[in-house]
């Protein structure tokens, strides 16, 4: 009997020491993530409110290259089944165009045109989403296309855009109209009175 019962205990207190590294390991994490939202962004946002400064661009090329730059490529050029997104800042000057912007990033865009869909990221906090759209507006600006500091998007903005539970299609439907591919260099236009992507004279985005 005392065999049993010491069988009994040493496969207990086994169980509870993986639990229990389980639990810390979870805890720890969680504590990670606060520690980050706590402490990395508020230094950014709080005691930064210029898009433009050094602190929020490099911000959103950290959280591009993390989130984007495997499939958008380091200058945002694509390659193969994942888009170019270059000088998207004619997005801004049309109607619904920044209602938009923010929506491809939480809630994704399928059109179609390319063979890989452009996924969901929910999981980036407002102030990630926002610095990675203007650093990509920024950053991979063509010209006269820039987009100047008063366009740029605050945090406050992407939560405004969160929980609406959109799919890549509707998202893709949502997409304002705006120059050709050939005026813009760059641009993906989509018939959002069909099921249909077009992309216009068979130019890339």
């Amino acid at each position: 009997m005392r065999h049993i019962l010491a069988h009994i205990f040493t496969y207990a207190l086994a169980i509870g020491l993986v639990v229990g590294a389980v639990l810390f390991a979870w805890v720890r994490s969680e504590q990670l993530v606060i520690a980050r939202e706590a402490d990395v962004e508020p230094r950014v946002l709080d005691q930064d409110t210029d898009f433009t400064s050094p602190a929020w661009l490099a911000f959103g090329e950290r959280t591009y290259r993390v989130s984007c730059q495997n499939c958008h490529t380091v200058d945002g050029s694509g390659r193969g089944m994942y888009p170019p997104i270059q000088r998207m800042a004619a997005h801004l000057r049309a109607e619904g165009g920044r209602d938009y912007l923010l929506n491809v990033t939480l809630h994704g865009l399928y059109t179609g045109t390319y063979g890989a869909p452009m996924p969901p990221m929910p999981e980036l906090s407002d102030a990630e989403v926002a610095a990675v759209n203007n650093y990509i507006l920024l950053q991979f600006a063509g010209g006269a296309q820039e987009p100047g500091a008063a366009n740029l998007f605050r945090p406050s903005e992407v939560s405004a855009r969160r929980g609406q539970h959109l799919s890549e299609w509707e998202v893709a439907r949502m997409r304002p109209p705006i120059p050709t591919a050939e005026a813009l260099g760059r641009g993906v236009r989509v018939n959002i009175t069909t099921d249909a992507p077009a992309v216009p004279e068979g130019k890339d985005e």
